[in-house]
């Protein structure tokens, strides 16, 4: 599958990076099932017979984790904040996993706060003896296996979509390690309020470097009204094309846009 394209926007070339396009279904579209395969690989390995996370509202990732941990002999537990099963995304519904070897729960939470509702998903699993994955993926499994995967050469402009920070961080593991020409990495955070704990997330693994800079114009609920070329998951990647649409004629050329995920 090519996982690269090329788009006019204003009559500008822009190199489109399909990452949601690498797994196939009933994976999700989304960059990070290597690294969260990856994270199932080394739970097995430390002897945990179960291993779970917190789905957000508009998360897709987590959707892949009941098919992973089956697919290495793990029990999963996927908490989501909502106190009705007809608003369950059905990508988790239960039935969807009856044929497994393995088990599968869905547990509810209360709607509350991402902190909050993560710390009880956390106790949950927890309690069950099985590994709660990071918000985000957020280890160095993920950042590591991400690195690996992301591979470019010379760009004036790469524009990256920012959730957690985990990708990112990824991916400037890779242009360190690879000594990648960039000229300038623009980081589109799908919520403003969030870019600084977004910046503490990167830090852990590596550092800032000069030529990052963050641009934030969006509440996490925002969806831009703007039609996207390409498949863009509407909380995030489409919010970063809506920026990229809003500057193209300043910025450097060629222009690279990492779709990490889309629905």
């Amino acid at each position: 599958m090519d996982l690269f394209e090329i788009h006019h926007i204003k009559n500008i070339p822009v190199i489109v990076l399909r990452e949601d396009r690498r797994y196939a279904a009933p994976l999700p579209h989304h960059m990070k099932m290597g690294a969260l395969e990856q994270v199932c690989i080394e739970v097995k390995e430390d002897g945990y017979k179960t291993i779970g996370c917190f789905c957000t509202t508009h998360g897709i990732w987590p959707f892949g984790l009941p098919w992973l941990a089956d697919k290495h002999g793990l029990n999963s537990i996927i908490c989501f904040p909502s106190k009705k099963i007809e608003r369950i995304p059905h990508q988790l519904l239960p039935e969807n996993f009856e044929d497994f070897k393995t088990n599968y729960e869905l547990k509810l939470l209360i709607p509350n706060m991402v902190n909050i509702n993560g710390s009880q998903a956390k106790k949950h699993i927890e309690e069950q003896g099985g590994y709660y994955v990071p918000f985000g993926v957020d280890c160095e499994t993920a950042v590591e296996t991400i690195a690996n995967q992301f591979s470019v050469k010379e760009l004036g402009t790469l524009i990256v979509p920012c959730g957690s920070g985990v990708t990112l961080a990824g991916v400037l593991r890779s242009i360190r390690q690879n000594k990648s020409k960039v000229e300038v990495i623009k980081a589109v955070a799908a919520h403003t309020p969030r870019i600084l704990e977004i910046q503490r997330t990167i830090q852990k693994y590596e550092e800032l470097p000069f030529n990052l800079d963050w641009r934030g114009a969006y509440d996490y609920g925002d969806i831009p009204d703007i039609e996207c070329p390409w498949d863009a998951h509407p909380y995030y990647e489409l919010k970063a094309y809506d920026w990229l649409y809003k500057n193209i004629e300043r910025l450097p050329q060629p222009i690279a846009f990492l779709n990490i995920g889309s629905k």
